[in-house]
């Protein structure tokens, strides 16, 4: 079974839960201790789909703020993006499309989707289905996750695994 290479970064505000769906995803742990990323981490992680096997290269940045900073040779390469937006707080999904408008004004042409985070809060919950409707529209697959329970964080980094993975089969093909 051929491994492809896929590189995917993780993006958003600050305190949206990037680290903590990596950790999730990666390790299966969740820690209630927040701790502000520095620049970027990177982890690895397979994933086997039916015919082939993914490893994803997963580089998670630093908050919203950090990326004016971040060299855009960190970006280079990228065939995925995730962008991570705190269900809680709707003022994160507004920066995190201004993050896709930026990439797409610099020429971005990762696959995207967008995981809806801290849904395990669902008391405090902020984003509503038409936002979600909006977000489909373009076309980029949402998901309602939640770091700290595990709900959809494997799916998620699945359909971006199947998302990349295709993408690579279909220009190899044509």
């Amino acid at each position: 079974m051929p491994i492809i290479k896929k590189k995917v970064c993780l993006v958003g505000a600050a305190g949206v839960g990037k680290t903590s769906l990596i950790k999730r995803f990666v390790h299966s742990v969740f820690g209630e201790k927040y701790l502000s990323t520095i620049g970027v981490d990177i982890s690895k992680k397979t994933v086997c789909l039916d015919d082939r096997e993914v490893m994803m290269v997963i580089w998670d940045t630093a908050g919203e703020e950090a990326l004016y900073h971040v060299p855009t040779s960190y970006f280079s390469g990228n065939e995925g993006t995730i962008l991570v937006v705190d269900g809680t707080r709707p003022d994160t999904l507004s920066t995190g499309l201004k993050i896709r408008e930026r990439a797409a004004r610099a020429g971005d042409k990762s696959q995207w989707i967008c995981l809806l985070n801290k849904f395990d809060l669902v008391a405090s919950w902020a984003v509503d289905a038409s936002t979600e409707s909006e977000l489909a529209k373009m076309n980029m697959p949402t998901f309602r996750t939640s770091a700290k329970t595990g709900t959809n964080v494997d799916v998620a980094f699945h359909e971006m695994a199947h998302k990349v993975s295709n993408e690579c089969v279909t220009s190899s093909m044509g």
